[in-house]
């Protein structure tokens, strides 16, 4: 059996990339056009996917093989445009809604999404008319399986692998990053 060779397991490669470019823009499989709540229902189910299995793995393999189970996480670095407080902030956000958004319910600590995405996000959509967040939930249960789980932190710095860093500031009439 493979679980006597392999020491660690990855459930998901760039989580971020199979949500948005899959579910968001529809250039990955499998191809889907959604960007304003596909790709957040889609990041949702990675994340309680790979929970699980990571909870099947450590309870029912892990003391057998020896092995351990993690998420490939990727982030491209941003850095604030100048030292205005609000450009942190910007290149802040841009972090959380990338990295954050997977590593904060998984590694985080508190089993859930950042706050500042969660509050963008809920705000957006009441101003497109959605009777509640495009993003969605987790229950009490889900945030405790999610909770802070000591295991291998895999993370892709794609600044430093593909070229020079994004520099972020906050357009105040749109509220959008822009580069």
């Amino acid at each position: 059996m493979a679980g006597e060779q392999v020491k660690l397991w990855l459930t998901f490669n760039e989580a971020y990339v199979i949500s948005f470019f899959g579910y968001g823009v529809g250039e990955h499989a499998p191809g889907v056009r959604d960007p304003g709540v596909g790709v957040y229902k889609a990041a949702h189910n990675i994340i309680r996917s790979h929970t699980r299995a990571y909870h099947l793995y450590t309870n029912h393999f892990k003391e057998k093989y020896g092995g351990s189970i993690s998420i490939a996480l990727d982030i491209e670095w941003k850095e604030p445009l100048t030292d205005s407080e609000e450009d942190y902030l910007a290149a802040d956000r841009a972090i959380q809604f990338k990295l954050g958004w997977f590593g904060n319910a998984i590694f985080g600590g508190s089993g859930d999404y950042p706050e500042v995405m969660k509050h963008y996000v809920a705000e957006k959509s009441r101003r497109q008319g959605f009777s509640s967040s495009r993003l969605p939930e987790f229950t009490e249960e889900e945030k405790k399986l999610n909770n802070g789980k000591l295991y291998p932190f895999l993370l892709f710095i794609i600044a430093i692998l593909h070229g020079p860093t994004a520099h972020y500031k906050l357009s105040v009439r749109s509220h959008r990053f822009l580069k």
